[in-house]
């Protein structure tokens, strides 16, 4: 993706409708190599945890963010 600044980055995308986000998911996943779209879910999240997820992403794509059951992000290796 990229930044404000024209940077190219990896993180958290982000849509600011949900029902954009719904639209256009499965395209923007198979765009970015994820074999699988059904493994991943569209949620509203704002934008302060957004901008949290990627900074402990570090635009490292050896990395993945998740939620745990009890709402608190867990970044690991990549499977």
């Amino acid at each position: 993706m990229k930044n404000n600044y024209n940077l190219v980055y990896y993180g958290v995308k982000y849509w600011d409708w949900e029902d954009e986000a719904n639209k256009e998911a499965a395209e923007f996943l198979g765009g970015q190599g994820a074999e699988d779209s059904a493994e991943w879910e569209v949620f509203r999240m704002e934008e302060n945890r957004i901008k949290l997820c990627n900074v402990k992403l570090k635009s490292n794509p050896a990395l993945i963010v998740s939620l745990t059951e009890e709402d608190q992000l867990r970044v690991q290796p990549r499977p």
